[in-house]
Parts: C-alpha cells; structure tokens; sequence
C-alpha cells in the first residue's frame, strides 16, 4: 500500500459520508457552531417521516435536525422567531441517554451566543 493511500485511510471520517450532526462524532468535546439558516425538511419522528426545522451551519456541511429538546432551548433564547437563531452561535454536546430501552447520543445545544462580529479589513489609498 502507498503512503498516500495509508494517510487518506488514516484520515477517513465516517462523518465524510454523512449530511447529519452526530454525537458519535462530537465524542466528549463541545463545539461552536454559526446558524447560517433554518429549513422544514422531512425527518424522522418516532420512526416516521415528518416535516421539521434542521439547522445549517457556517463551519461545517453537516446538518442538525432540531429535536423538540433543542427548539424549546432555541425559543427560549432566541424567542419564537426561528430568523431571530440566524446569525446566533450555539455551542453543542452529545448527551448520553437511555430511550426506550436503548443507549442513545443526541447533539444537544446547551448554549446560545450573541451572532460573531464580521472582522473587516480595511485598506486605505493613497
């Protein structure tokens, strides 16, 4: 095998293949993330597929579909505008938890920050 070939299989992400936020992929750690929009796409609910809000981010192509859990978080914060979270920072966790018999890790938001201040650079002409 190549070293190419041994470094690319060293850096393979399950999460590569994916288009949704894990906790499997956050393990332990925390992390920030920028709402960039809010979209009704079909999820799933209870084993069926229904309409429901999944967040976009800034800093990653991995989606959340809001759970109830975290849509009462966001309201809470941000008020029940779902426009009033663009631009808001949310810092998120894997939560291990037991559900109907099975070990479960959903991402959870557990904060809500003040949307970044954009850094502009200036330049002056002579």
């Amino acid at each position: 095998m190549s070293d190419q070939n041994q470094q690319a299989q060293r850096k393979l992400k399950w999460s590569d293949f994916d288009t949704t936020l894990r906790g499997e992929y956050l393990g332990d750690k925390t992390l920030d993330l920028t709402i960039e929009r809010i979209a009704i796409e079909k999820v799933f609910v209870d084993n069926k597929k229904v309409d429901g809000p999944v967040a976009y981010f800034k800093e990653t192509r991995l989606k959340l579909p809001l759970s109830l859990t975290n849509r009462r978080f966001l309201s809470q914060v941000c008020g029940n505008s779902a426009e009033s979270c663009i631009g808001r920072v949310i810092t998120v966790e894997a939560v291990p938890m037991e559900v109907g018999g099975k070990a479960k890790l959903p991402v959870r938001i557990i904060a809500v920050h003040e949307p970044r201040a954009e850094t502009k650079t200036e330049t002056k002409t002579a």
